[in-house]
């Protein structure tokens, strides 16, 4: 027997979400990034309630990637923000929506050099089921010599010239006519915020 379950007002929806390359400025070598297996974005609907989780359905271990969830069926515009474990909220003013989300302030790098999603957020919005992310921060590359020419680094400590914010929450504009989306400080920065811990997971 078959049975189906109809919610009012609410419909399944599938989304095709394209990754989000980074530019390195040094050198301007695009890095590809992939979806894996276990990604989820969450989507905001017309900036109203909270966030809706859709789980990735197909496409791991591409740049392009198929995600499914439910919206209300009125839905219009949609706002999707990775990953799903910093996002806050999100707002409008004057038909400008913005993202709320917290950026760790201790962040993770793996022995095989991965890092961890929290570092790399993105943003992408839409009108109808395909959607552009773009990378909302960037990576910074650092070079460290020894004379022996090894070294163990167990963790690095970034800190801005001025006592700028590094972590904590931002707010992100969400730029509907796809430029570049920049997250700007929202809030009070603590001493914690000032700093960004990397632990590099090889040494740990």
């Amino acid at each position: 027997a078959l049975s189906v379950r109809c919610v009012k007002g609410i419909i399944e929806k599938n989304f095709t979400v394209a990754h989000g390359r980074i530019e390195k400025t040094s050198t301007k070598e695009k890095l590809n990034r992939l979806w894996l297996a276990d990604d989820a974005i969450s989507m905001f609907i017309d900036a109203k309630g909270d966030a809706n989780s859709f789980t990735l359905k197909s496409g791991a271990g591409s740049n392009s990637a198929t995600f499914e969830g439910t919206v209300p069926a009125e839905g219009d515009e949609y706002v999707a923000f990775y990953p799903t474990t910093i996002t806050q909220s999100v707002t409008e003013t004057s038909g400008t929506y913005s993202v709320n989300f917290t950026m760790p302030q201790r962040q993770n790098v793996t022995a095989a050099g991965e890092i961890n999603a929290t570092a790399l957020p993105m943003l992408g919005y839409t009108t109808d089921t395909e959607i552009a992310m773009k990378n909302v921060g960037s990576l910074l590359e650092l070079g460290l010599k020894t004379k022996d020419g090894t070294a163990n680094v167990v963790k690095i400590e970034l800190q801005g010239n001025d006592n700028e914010k590094l972590s904590g929450a931002f707010a992100v504009e969400v730029k509907k006519d796809g430029t570049q989306p920049v997250a700007v400080v929202s809030g009070e920065a603590s001493d914690a915020d000032k700093t960004l811990t990397v632990n590099c997971g090889a040494y740990e």
